[in-house]
Parts: C-alpha cells; structure tokens; sequence
C-alpha cells in the first residue's frame, strides 16, 4: 500500500502521531496488514538451505518470570499408563519469548490503539490476539545484531543503554540491506545469554519492575518516526521491552514508555524475548542477514499476548 510518512500522519492528542483509521474502525491487525501476499512471497524466496531456526526460548527460562508474572506449572496426567497428558498451570503466555497484542498498552489511560475504551476492547475483542491467529505472520526478516555496539561501549545487555535511530541505520547499513514494506525486524542485544549468567539474587533483581534494567531502543519521536517510515510490519528483539528499560515515565512525556505510542497510536506488533542466539550465529558465519520468518500466534479469544511460536527459515 501507499503508506503515508510518519510527519504525515495526524497528531495524537497528547503527543505522536496516530494511525488509527488508516485501515478502518475496529482494525485489529495494526501493521500486520502490510504483510501482503507480496510481502510472504518475497520472504519465501529467501528459502535457500533448508536451514530452520526456532526463535522460542523455554517457556520456564526466565526463573522467576519478569514483571512478577506467575511462574508456570507444569503437570502430565498419566491415565493409568494408556496415555499421558499435560497441563499447564498459571501460565503466562508473555512469561517467555512473547507477542503483545494491541490491545496490551494503552496510549492514555483507557484509551487503547483505534480510541478503544478497555470495556469495548474485552467486550468485542478488539486489539486481541486471535486476530493475528487467524491471519498468521510471515515474511522477510532482518536481523539488527546490537550486540556489538554494547560490547564497544563496554556494557551489557542487562545495562540501561539506548540505541538511537542512528545506531539502527548505522546497524542497516552495515548488513547491505534495506528494509521494505512487510518485513520484520529484529533486533538482538544479547539479553537472554546474558541472563542466563546471572546468579539467583540477580535474577530476583530483575523479575520486579523497579529492579529490571535492559539495553534497547530509546524513548524518543526520531525512533517511531524511523519505524514507521521503514515499513516494517512489525519489531521483535531478545530484550524484555524491545526499548530501553526503565522507561521515562516520570517526564510525562507519552515517548517515555514507547509502547504508548508504537503499540497504542501505531499499531505496532512487538515482540520480546525472542530467542535469537542462534540465528544470529548463523548470520554472522554466513554474513547474510535476512530471512523468511513465520509465527502463528495462539488462538485465544480475548488473549492479550502470545507466545511467539516464531521460526526462522534460511
């Protein structure tokens, strides 16, 4: 489609830009209605080796979960040896490797992406997630490593350090590729491996709001004007946000959490967590950073996230 530029697009109310409307009232798909049948093909091309990457971590890898979340308990049911069946208690489905759905973040208090009231949001399930289910995700991947950039400025994943738009096309450029309509992007930072060599008090830090620090995209108008203006359909990372964490939430400024303005004025999917040591191995071995990408969303009526389910095929 001819998707309008970012400082073409009406002002928001309290700061931002707003899509809402660009793909009608009650739209719940955001950007993933520039995933076309163009944008699938163009990323199924990209099949050259057969070579599959799964994007999930564990399910229970983040120990205890982040944001006090539930911790999963997982049972099986044998039935007197004839079968075996699992269950799964207090589950979380954005305890692990995660979409956010629209209706996840509002722009302001109860007004969710569309103007939405949190009432109409449950009530007709607009914004949920079995929408994305229905639809499913594919298409072109790119995959930004950030690691990198930490690694020269002699911090971690698991600091409070903010990449720019420019660090972005610096990043863009340094693969060779462009980013078109469709695509997804990914951006790992390394937060995962780096979690996974901390210590149980380290741990415990992290899994409260206050106590979580995280490497990611700052909080700031040049970056949701650089993402929306790249056409992708929607942005997954290794970090516990995608942006920066902590957000600026005391400057009162919507750019402070910028899930507020990404998600609740432009209809952005994001995705956390991801599970991207691996594939970005592969990358750097083969200095190609592209991909066909799939995710097939859980179907859950009224779910407000979702495991990734996400995939890599190169």
């Amino acid at each position: 489609m001819d998707l309008p530029k970012y400082a073409d697009l009406p002002p928001a109310e309290l700061g931002g830009r707003s899509a809402w409307g660009l793909w009608g009232e009650r739209d719940s798909l955001g950007r993933l209605n520039l995933q076309g049948a163009d944008a699938v093909l163009r990323g199924g091309r990209l099949v050259r080796r057969g070579a599959l990457f799964p994007l999930n971590a564990p399910i229970d890898l983040l120990d205890p979960p982040l944001y006090r979340r539930p911790r999963v308990e997982h049972t099986v049911v044998n039935k007197n040896g004839k079968s075996l069946d699992d269950a799964l208690h207090h589950f979380a489905p954005q305890a692990s490797s995660q979409w956010d759905a629209l209706g996840h973040v509002s722009y302001s208090p109860d007004v969710f992406y569309g103007g939405v009231t949190a009432g109409e949001l449950l009530a007709e399930h607009v914004g949920t997630i079995e929408h994305w289910a229905k639809k499913g995700i594919a298409g072109r991947g790119v995959l930004l490593d950030m690691s990198s950039h930490l690694t020269v400025r002699g911090v971690t994943a698991g600091d409070s350090v903010a990449f720019t738009a420019d660090d972005l096309e610096r990043a863009l450029t340094a693969t060779g590729l462009t980013l078109e309509q469709g695509d997804v992007l990914l951006i790992r930072t390394g937060f995962l491996s780096w979690y996974l060599e901390q210590g149980v008090d380290v741990r415990t830090t992290l899994s409260d709001r206050t106590g979580l620090k995280a490497a990611g995209i700052d909080h700031s108008e040049e970056m949701a004007e650089w993402l929306w203006d790249s056409g992708v359909a929607a942005i997954a990372s290794d970090s516990p946000s995608v942006e920066v964490w902590p957000p600026d939430e005391a400057s009162g400024s919507v750019f402070g959490l910028l899930h507020r303005v990404l998600i609740g004025q432009l209809g952005f999917p994001i995705g956390e967590l991801w599970w991207l040591d691996d594939l970005a191995a592969d990358c750097a071995r083969t200095n190609d950073y592209e991909m066909f990408l799939v995710s097939a969303p859980l179907h859950v009526p009224g779910g407000l996230g979702s495991t990734a389910n996400a995939i890599a095929i190169r």
